[in-house]
Protein backbone atom coordinates (compact mmCIF):
# COMPACT_ATOMS: atom_id res chain seq x y z
CA UNK A 1 0.00 0.00 0.00
CA UNK A 2 1.04 3.21 -1.08
CA UNK A 3 1.04 6.97 0.31
CA UNK A 4 -0.85 7.35 -2.99
CA UNK A 5 -3.89 4.54 -1.62
CA UNK A 6 -3.34 6.62 2.12
CA UNK A 7 -4.27 9.82 0.49
CA UNK A 8 -7.00 8.70 -2.03
CA UNK A 9 -8.58 6.98 0.97
CA UNK A 10 -8.26 9.90 3.40
CA UNK A 11 -8.92 12.23 0.95
CA UNK A 12 -6.18 14.35 1.54
CA UNK A 13 -2.78 15.15 -0.75
CA UNK A 14 0.30 13.05 -0.56
CA UNK A 15 2.36 15.60 0.95
CA UNK A 16 -0.04 15.66 3.99
CA UNK A 17 0.43 11.94 4.24
CA UNK A 18 3.94 12.13 4.55
CA UNK A 19 4.02 14.87 7.20
CA UNK A 20 1.84 12.36 9.30
CA UNK A 21 3.99 9.70 9.05
CA UNK A 22 6.66 11.66 10.00
CA UNK A 23 4.71 13.51 12.85
CA UNK A 24 4.55 17.32 11.72
CA UNK A 25 3.44 19.73 13.74
CA UNK A 26 2.01 21.58 10.51
CA UNK A 27 -0.91 19.12 10.33
CA UNK A 28 -4.40 20.03 12.03
CA UNK A 29 -4.88 17.07 15.30
CA UNK A 30 -8.34 16.33 12.72
CA UNK A 31 -6.67 16.05 9.30
CA UNK A 32 -3.84 14.00 11.26
CA UNK A 33 -6.54 11.45 13.24
CA UNK A 34 -8.15 10.93 9.85
CA UNK A 35 -5.17 9.92 8.06
CA UNK A 36 -4.61 7.62 10.71
CA UNK A 37 -7.97 6.01 10.38
CA UNK A 38 -7.34 5.40 7.03
CA UNK A 39 -4.11 3.68 7.48
CA UNK A 40 -5.74 1.05 10.10
CA UNK A 41 -8.72 0.57 7.59
CA UNK A 42 -6.43 -0.20 4.83
CA UNK A 43 -4.51 -2.47 7.29
CA UNK A 44 -1.24 -1.46 7.10
CA UNK A 45 1.20 -3.54 9.07
CA UNK A 46 4.58 -2.51 10.45
CA UNK A 47 6.60 -4.93 8.62
CA UNK A 48 10.13 -5.93 10.08
CA UNK A 49 12.69 -4.55 7.56
CA UNK A 50 11.98 -0.96 5.88
CA UNK A 51 10.84 -1.02 2.02
CA UNK A 52 13.41 0.82 0.16
CA UNK A 53 12.28 3.72 -0.56
CA UNK A 54 11.84 4.81 2.78
CA UNK A 55 15.04 3.59 3.92
CA UNK A 56 16.12 5.60 1.30
CA UNK A 57 14.85 8.60 3.07
CA UNK A 58 16.02 7.87 6.04
CA UNK A 59 12.79 7.40 8.31
CA UNK A 60 13.25 6.14 11.78
CA UNK A 61 10.27 4.75 12.00
CA UNK A 62 8.75 4.30 8.72
CA UNK A 63 5.92 1.38 8.88
CA UNK A 64 4.34 1.46 5.64
CA UNK A 65 4.51 -2.04 4.16
CA UNK A 66 5.61 -0.53 1.01
CA UNK A 67 5.38 -1.33 -2.04
CA UNK A 68 5.29 1.16 -4.60
CA UNK A 69 9.03 2.61 -4.17
CA UNK A 70 8.28 4.58 -7.41
CA UNK A 71 9.62 8.44 -8.10
CA UNK A 72 7.84 10.45 -10.96
CA UNK A 73 10.20 12.07 -13.42
CA UNK A 74 7.35 14.52 -13.99
CA UNK A 75 7.92 16.82 -17.45
CA UNK A 76 6.20 20.41 -16.93
CA UNK A 77 5.78 23.31 -19.96
CA UNK A 78 5.56 21.28 -22.69
CA UNK A 79 8.89 18.95 -22.17
CA UNK A 80 8.44 16.48 -24.82
CA UNK A 81 10.90 13.09 -23.46
CA UNK A 82 11.47 11.66 -27.24
CA UNK A 83 12.44 15.10 -28.41
CA UNK A 84 14.43 16.64 -25.04
CA UNK A 85 17.16 18.40 -25.49
CA UNK A 86 20.86 16.40 -24.65
CA UNK A 87 21.53 18.39 -21.50
CA UNK A 88 17.93 17.53 -19.90
CA UNK A 89 19.09 14.07 -21.09
CA UNK A 90 22.31 13.95 -18.81
CA UNK A 91 19.87 15.27 -15.62
CA UNK A 92 17.86 12.46 -16.17
CA UNK A 93 20.64 9.58 -16.52
CA UNK A 94 22.12 11.02 -13.27
CA UNK A 95 18.35 10.80 -11.58
CA UNK A 96 17.92 6.78 -13.19
CA UNK A 97 21.79 6.39 -11.70
CA UNK A 98 20.85 7.12 -8.20
CA UNK A 99 17.70 5.97 -7.89
CA UNK A 100 19.00 2.64 -8.96
CA UNK A 101 21.12 2.56 -6.25
CA UNK A 102 18.38 3.00 -3.97
CA UNK A 103 16.67 0.16 -5.41
CA UNK A 104 14.03 2.62 -6.57
CA UNK A 105 12.11 2.61 -10.14
CA UNK A 106 10.78 5.75 -12.22
CA UNK A 107 7.80 7.15 -13.98
CA UNK A 108 7.94 9.46 -17.05
CA UNK A 109 4.81 11.81 -16.38
CA UNK A 110 4.23 14.15 -19.52
CA UNK A 111 2.11 17.18 -18.01
CA UNK A 112 0.71 18.84 -21.03
CA UNK A 113 0.58 22.40 -20.79
CA UNK A 114 -2.31 24.06 -19.04
CA UNK A 115 -3.03 20.22 -17.75
CA UNK A 116 -5.19 20.53 -14.38
CA UNK A 117 -2.82 18.76 -12.26
CA UNK A 118 -4.74 16.95 -9.39
CA UNK A 119 -5.95 14.62 -11.21
CA UNK A 120 -2.58 13.45 -12.83
CA UNK A 121 -0.88 13.41 -9.47
CA UNK A 122 -3.27 11.74 -7.61
CA UNK A 123 -3.34 9.10 -10.74
CA UNK A 124 0.54 8.50 -10.84
CA UNK A 125 0.94 6.06 -7.85
CA UNK A 126 4.18 7.71 -7.21
CA UNK A 127 5.97 8.16 -3.64
CA UNK A 128 7.53 11.39 -4.82
CA UNK A 129 8.69 13.09 -8.01
CA UNK A 130 11.75 15.04 -9.69
CA UNK A 131 10.16 17.98 -11.82
CA UNK A 132 11.44 18.98 -15.20
CA UNK A 133 10.32 22.49 -16.60
CA UNK A 134 10.80 25.23 -18.53
CA UNK A 135 10.81 28.53 -16.92
CA UNK A 136 8.01 30.65 -16.84
CA UNK A 137 5.62 31.93 -14.75
CA UNK A 138 2.79 29.55 -15.65
CA UNK A 139 5.94 26.90 -15.18
CA UNK A 140 6.60 28.05 -11.74
CA UNK A 141 3.30 27.68 -10.47
CA UNK A 142 2.81 24.30 -11.54
CA UNK A 143 6.20 23.02 -10.16
CA UNK A 144 4.57 24.47 -6.39
CA UNK A 145 1.37 23.21 -7.31
CA UNK A 146 2.63 19.47 -8.27
CA UNK A 147 5.20 19.92 -4.80
CA UNK A 148 2.03 21.13 -2.79
CA UNK A 149 -0.32 17.61 -3.86
CA UNK A 150 3.45 15.35 -3.99
CA UNK A 151 7.00 15.64 -2.54
CA UNK A 152 8.93 17.34 -4.93
CA UNK A 153 12.31 18.72 -6.33
CA UNK A 154 12.67 20.76 -9.36
CA UNK A 155 15.63 20.27 -11.30
CA UNK A 156 17.22 23.14 -13.88
CA UNK A 157 15.33 25.90 -14.88
CA UNK A 158 14.85 29.09 -12.43
CA UNK A 159 12.47 30.36 -9.59
CA UNK A 160 11.28 33.97 -10.84
CA UNK A 161 10.84 35.23 -7.13
CA UNK A 162 11.60 33.61 -3.87
CA UNK A 163 12.16 29.49 -3.53
CA UNK A 164 8.40 28.04 -3.06
CA UNK A 165 10.33 24.22 -3.55
CA UNK A 166 13.19 22.44 -3.49
CA UNK A 167 15.15 23.24 -6.50
CA UNK A 168 18.47 21.84 -7.96
CA UNK A 169 20.57 24.16 -10.30
CA UNK A 170 23.26 24.93 -11.79
CA UNK A 171 25.25 28.42 -10.41
CA UNK A 172 24.34 30.67 -13.45
CA UNK A 173 25.76 33.56 -12.03
CA UNK A 174 29.00 31.94 -11.49
CA UNK A 175 28.64 30.49 -15.41
CA UNK A 176 28.84 33.97 -16.42
CA UNK A 177 31.94 35.25 -14.17
CA UNK A 178 33.62 31.91 -15.39
CA UNK A 179 32.92 32.76 -19.15
CA UNK A 180 34.46 36.15 -18.72
CA UNK A 181 37.46 35.18 -16.47
CA UNK A 182 38.39 32.59 -19.26
CA UNK A 183 38.15 35.40 -22.35
CA UNK A 184 39.94 38.00 -20.21
CA UNK A 185 42.99 35.37 -19.42
CA UNK A 186 43.39 34.56 -23.20
CA UNK A 187 44.12 38.22 -23.60
CA UNK A 188 40.41 39.88 -24.71
CA UNK A 189 39.25 43.48 -24.01
CA UNK A 190 36.17 43.47 -25.59
CA UNK A 191 33.47 41.58 -24.13
CA UNK A 192 30.14 40.42 -26.24
CA UNK A 193 26.99 37.76 -25.69
CA UNK A 194 25.92 36.94 -28.85
CA UNK A 195 22.17 35.14 -28.71
CA UNK A 196 21.18 32.82 -31.04
CA UNK A 197 17.55 31.38 -31.96
CA UNK A 198 17.97 27.48 -31.47
CA UNK A 199 14.86 26.62 -29.13
CA UNK A 200 13.47 29.95 -28.78
CA UNK A 201 13.07 33.21 -30.68
CA UNK A 202 14.53 35.05 -27.41
CA UNK A 203 16.87 34.21 -24.82
CA UNK A 204 15.43 32.75 -21.49
CA UNK A 205 15.60 33.50 -18.03
CA UNK A 206 18.43 31.11 -17.54
CA UNK A 207 20.40 32.50 -20.29
CA UNK A 208 19.65 36.14 -19.74
CA UNK A 209 20.81 35.59 -15.71
CA UNK A 210 24.36 34.10 -17.05
CA UNK A 211 24.60 36.73 -19.89
CA UNK A 212 23.87 39.20 -16.96
CA UNK A 213 26.93 37.96 -14.60
CA UNK A 214 29.15 37.53 -17.51
CA UNK A 215 28.39 41.43 -18.08
CA UNK A 216 28.72 42.29 -14.41
CA UNK A 217 32.20 40.41 -13.89
CA UNK A 218 33.20 42.34 -17.08
CA UNK A 219 32.41 45.65 -15.33
CA UNK A 220 34.05 44.62 -11.65
CA UNK A 221 36.88 44.38 -13.61
CA UNK A 222 36.65 47.71 -15.79
CA UNK A 223 35.25 46.88 -18.89
CA UNK A 224 31.62 47.39 -20.76
CA UNK A 225 29.84 44.32 -22.03
CA UNK A 226 27.58 44.28 -25.19
CA UNK A 227 24.78 41.96 -25.88
CA UNK A 228 23.73 41.16 -29.14
CA UNK A 229 20.12 40.72 -29.35
CA UNK A 230 16.97 40.38 -31.09
CA UNK A 231 14.93 43.49 -32.14
CA UNK A 232 12.45 44.56 -29.73
CA UNK A 233 14.85 43.76 -26.67
CA UNK A 234 16.29 46.88 -24.28
CA UNK A 235 18.83 46.87 -21.16
CA UNK A 236 15.32 48.09 -19.78
CA UNK A 237 14.37 44.53 -19.54
CA UNK A 238 17.98 43.42 -17.74
CA UNK A 239 18.47 42.87 -14.07
CA UNK A 240 21.39 45.82 -14.41
CA UNK A 241 22.08 49.22 -16.25
CA UNK A 242 25.54 48.38 -18.14
CA UNK A 243 26.07 46.02 -20.64
CA UNK A 244 25.13 47.85 -24.31
CA UNK A 245 22.97 46.36 -26.30
CA UNK A 246 22.64 45.84 -30.10
CA UNK A 247 19.96 44.92 -32.09
CA UNK A 248 18.98 43.13 -35.18
CA UNK A 249 15.94 41.43 -37.04
CA UNK A 250 17.34 38.28 -37.03
CA UNK A 251 20.54 35.38 -35.81
CA UNK A 252 22.11 36.62 -39.00
CA UNK A 253 21.54 40.24 -38.43
CA UNK A 254 23.01 39.83 -35.01
CA UNK A 255 26.19 37.93 -36.88
CA UNK A 256 26.45 40.61 -39.74
CA UNK A 257 26.13 43.76 -37.21
CA UNK A 258 29.17 42.10 -34.77
CA UNK A 259 31.17 40.95 -37.70
CA UNK A 260 30.79 44.26 -38.71
CA UNK A 261 32.17 46.48 -35.61
CA UNK A 262 34.64 42.99 -34.99
CA UNK A 263 38.25 44.72 -33.28
CA UNK A 264 40.99 42.10 -32.20
CA UNK A 265 40.63 40.98 -28.83
CA UNK A 266 37.18 40.34 -28.83
CA UNK A 267 35.82 37.53 -26.94
CA UNK A 268 32.12 35.90 -27.28
CA UNK A 269 30.21 34.33 -24.43
CA UNK A 270 27.10 32.20 -25.68
CA UNK A 271 24.90 30.62 -22.67
CA UNK A 272 24.53 27.01 -24.20
CA UNK A 273 26.31 25.11 -26.92
CA UNK A 274 23.86 24.49 -29.44
CA UNK A 275 24.17 28.13 -29.67
CA UNK A 276 27.73 27.49 -30.67
CA UNK A 277 27.24 25.31 -32.90
CA UNK A 278 24.91 27.84 -34.97
CA UNK A 279 27.10 30.31 -34.59
CA UNK A 280 30.64 28.40 -35.98
CA UNK A 281 29.63 28.20 -39.48
CA UNK A 282 28.40 31.74 -39.74
CA UNK A 283 31.78 33.25 -38.17
CA UNK A 284 33.17 30.73 -40.85
CA UNK A 285 31.43 32.00 -43.70
CA UNK A 286 32.22 35.55 -43.52
CA UNK A 287 35.87 34.11 -43.14
CA UNK A 288 36.28 34.92 -39.80
CA UNK A 289 38.51 31.57 -37.68
CA UNK A 290 37.44 31.07 -34.30
CA UNK A 291 40.59 30.42 -31.86
CA UNK A 292 42.07 32.63 -34.37
CA UNK A 293 40.05 35.96 -35.50
CA UNK A 294 37.44 35.55 -31.68
CA UNK A 295 37.62 33.73 -28.98
CA UNK A 296 34.34 32.29 -27.84
CA UNK A 297 33.09 29.85 -25.12
CA UNK A 298 29.95 28.27 -24.94
CA UNK A 299 28.04 26.58 -21.75
CA UNK A 300 26.52 23.42 -21.12
CA UNK A 301 29.66 20.81 -22.03
CA UNK A 302 27.14 19.43 -24.60
CA UNK A 303 29.22 16.68 -26.62
CA UNK A 304 26.66 16.46 -29.18
CA UNK A 305 26.60 20.22 -30.67
CA UNK A 306 30.43 20.29 -30.14
CA UNK A 307 31.67 17.46 -31.89
CA UNK A 308 31.28 19.05 -35.47
CA UNK A 309 33.12 22.34 -34.42
CA UNK A 310 37.00 22.87 -35.66
CA UNK A 311 38.70 23.89 -33.40
CA UNK A 312 36.88 22.71 -30.13
CA UNK A 313 36.01 25.85 -28.49
CA UNK A 314 35.80 26.05 -24.90
CA UNK A 315 33.44 25.44 -22.94
CA UNK A 316 31.39 25.15 -19.29
CA UNK A 317 30.31 21.78 -18.05
CA UNK A 318 27.29 22.80 -15.56
CA UNK A 319 27.49 18.72 -13.52
CA UNK A 320 24.46 17.66 -15.01
CA UNK A 321 24.24 14.29 -14.20
CA UNK A 322 25.56 15.34 -10.17
CA UNK A 323 22.48 17.70 -10.51
CA UNK A 324 20.29 14.48 -11.34
CA UNK A 325 21.96 12.57 -8.01
CA UNK A 326 21.28 15.60 -5.72
CA UNK A 327 17.73 16.10 -7.02
CA UNK A 328 17.23 12.51 -5.81
CA UNK A 329 18.55 12.71 -2.60
CA UNK A 330 16.96 15.72 -1.72
CA UNK A 331 13.83 14.10 -2.58
CA UNK A 332 14.46 11.91 0.02
CA UNK A 333 15.58 14.11 2.21
CA UNK A 334 12.01 15.73 1.48
CA UNK A 335 10.28 12.88 1.96
CA UNK A 336 11.87 12.79 5.19
CA UNK A 337 11.09 16.05 6.85
CA UNK A 338 8.31 17.58 4.84
CA UNK A 339 8.39 20.39 7.49
CA UNK A 340 11.74 22.17 6.33
CA UNK A 341 11.76 25.48 4.15
CA UNK A 342 12.58 24.88 0.54
CA UNK A 343 15.94 24.21 -0.27
CA UNK A 344 17.60 25.46 -3.48
CA UNK A 345 21.21 23.62 -4.13
CA UNK A 346 23.49 25.62 -6.53
CA UNK A 347 26.18 23.40 -8.27
CA UNK A 348 29.42 25.15 -9.14
CA UNK A 349 30.86 24.81 -12.88
CA UNK A 350 33.90 23.81 -14.72
CA UNK A 351 35.78 25.27 -17.12
CA UNK A 352 36.42 22.73 -20.14
CA UNK A 353 39.50 24.21 -21.72
CA UNK A 354 40.72 21.82 -25.03
CA UNK A 355 43.79 23.53 -25.10
CA UNK A 356 44.68 22.33 -21.14
CA UNK A 357 42.68 19.29 -21.16
CA UNK A 358 44.17 17.95 -18.35
CA UNK A 359 42.55 20.73 -16.24
CA UNK A 360 39.44 22.12 -15.12
CA UNK A 361 39.15 25.45 -13.36
CA UNK A 362 36.11 25.68 -11.24
CA UNK A 363 34.52 28.86 -10.26
CA UNK A 364 36.20 30.72 -7.58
Amino acid sequence: MSLMNIARHAGVSIATVSRVINKSPRVRPATAQRVWRSIEQLRLSIPVSRTAFYAAAGAEDSFLSGQNGIVSLALLGGLDFQKMRGVYLEVIAGVVSELQKLGLKMLVTEVPTGAELGPIVRNLDADGAIILGQTSERTGSDVEEFARLLPGVWVMGTQLGPATVDHVIPHNQAIGDLAFRYLRGRGCTRFAYVFQEVWSPRPNAVGLMRAEAFAFSARLAGFNAEFFLPDGMSADGLAFEGPTVRTAGNGLGLIDRLVSSLTPGTGLFLTTDSEMARLYPQLLARGLQPGRDVTVIGCDNDATALMPLCPRPATIDINLSEIGRQAVRRLMRRIRHPEEPPLVIELPPRLIDPDRPTQGERAG
